[in-house]
């Protein structure tokens, strides 16, 4: 199974993608899924499960959580979560069984970059994006090295904001995706199609609203 584990709707302040849009442009990229992650909100992630009508295309309902510290991916969640210290978020994230992975921790944009050393919270996450198709070709190679060292599952997702992101990077697993991460039997793939025009694109769209 092939699934991009991060993409964002317009529901994402920094994205101007409709659900319907994404939807389509994940199928067309050959994937069996994809979670969505929206900005601190369910809503693109609801919308686009709503609006799927193939049962064979698979949606990770989830969010994308700011905290202080950087970003984290709750996925396969039920309800928003409200928390924003990660070891509270990780709590809420168990007690509704999904999974807590941290994105792009060392991303070339400074502000999206994970300022906690992975050893101080390995305990309180699931896993690493490790192949972000918005950071640079320096930034992957880091976060692959860190999540074997503390034996985290490893995720791609390609951050798409826009459709010609879509399926950029994908997370590559057999049989249920949620105990593939909990046996770190998930691979990561990707390519830097577009780098950080996205980034700008999306820079720009936050001004534009």
């Amino acid at each position: 199974m092939k699934f991009d584990l991060h993409t964002h709707t317009y529901y994402s302040g920094c994205s101007n993608l409709k659900p319907m849009n994404l939807l389509k442009a994940a199928k067309k990229s050959g994937l069996d899924g994809i979670a969505v992650v929206d900005h601190n909100s369910m809503k693109g992630s609801l919308k686009v499960t709503e609006l799927n009508k193939d049962n064979n295309f698979h949606i990770i309902p989830g969010m994308e959580i700011g905290t202080k510290a950087g970003h984290l991916l709750a996925l396969d969640i039920n309800e928003e979560i409200k928390a924003r210290n990660i070891h509270e978020i990780y709590d809420e994230v168990k007690k509704q069984d999904g999974v807590l992975i941290i994105a792009h921790p060392f991303s070339f944009i400074p502000l999206h970059s994970f300022q906690l050393p992975i050893e101080e919270i390995k305990h309180h996450i699931d896993g690493i994006e490790v192949f972000n198709s918005r950071n640079g070709l320096f930034s992957n190679p880091i976060s692959i090295k860190k999540a074997t060292e503390f034996n985290l599952a490893m995720t791609g997702g390609s951050d798409a904001h826009f459709a010609f992101e879509v399926g950029n990077a994908y997370t590559e697993f057999e049989g249920d995706l949620k105990k593939a991460i909990k046996l770190k039997q998930t691979k990561a793939h990707g390519k830097i199609k577009y780098g950080p025009i996205g980034s700008i694109l999306s820079g720009l769209l936050k001004v534009v609203k």
